[in-house]
């Protein structure tokens, strides 16, 4: 009746950058995330380097030498993609760079006219709501002017009538 029981053997789970030189294994799912986190092997995937996933994901690109980089006239159709050191060279002659301030210009100032076109489309709006409210005070000013005029004609009867009667 004394049965022992075995503890359930625990499979480690190894770093997922085992590869690049980490030796980290973990007892659970939560211990290997909490550890990618500051693992210190994450490697790029254009040169040498390695680091913490952070400092990979957030300074290494910018400073990779190795690291593809789109030329800066992407905007107006350049597709070139190369190394840093290659795209300085490539954009030094790149087709599109004499029409890029050209270009941006043109953008810049579609820009500002659609926005004093909206400026335009709203105080033209808002002139058409003025001539409504005018044209409605207009028409009731209008019957108003009826209203007195067949008030008046009839006060006009009523006097005459009375001055019929007293004669």
């Amino acid at each position: 009746n004394n049965k022992q029981t075995t503890p359930p053997i625990m499979n480690k789970i190894n770093c997922l950058n085992q590869i690049y030189g980490c030796e980290e294994s973990f007892k659970s799912q939560h211990s290997l995330i909490m550890h990618l986190g500051e693992c210190i092997f994450f490697k790029c995937e254009f040169c040498e380097w390695k680091g913490t996933s952070l400092e990979l994901e957030q300074n290494h690109p910018n400073n990779c030498e190795i690291n593809f980089v789109k030329c800066k006239n992407q905007d107006i159709g350049c597709s070139i993609e190369a190394t840093k050191e290659d795209i300085s060279e490539h954009e030094l002659t790149c087709f599109f760079t004499p029409f890029s301030k050209t270009f941006r210009d043109i953008l810049s100032c579609n820009a500002n006219l659609l926005e004093r076109v909206n400026s335009l489309q709203e105080n033209h709006k808002s002139q058409q709501q003025q001539i409504i409210t005018l044209q409605q005070n207009h028409k009731s000013q209008q019957q108003q002017i009826i209203t007195l005029q067949q008030s008046l004609l009839s006060q006009k009867e009523e006097f005459s009538n009375v001055i019929k009667q007293q004669n």
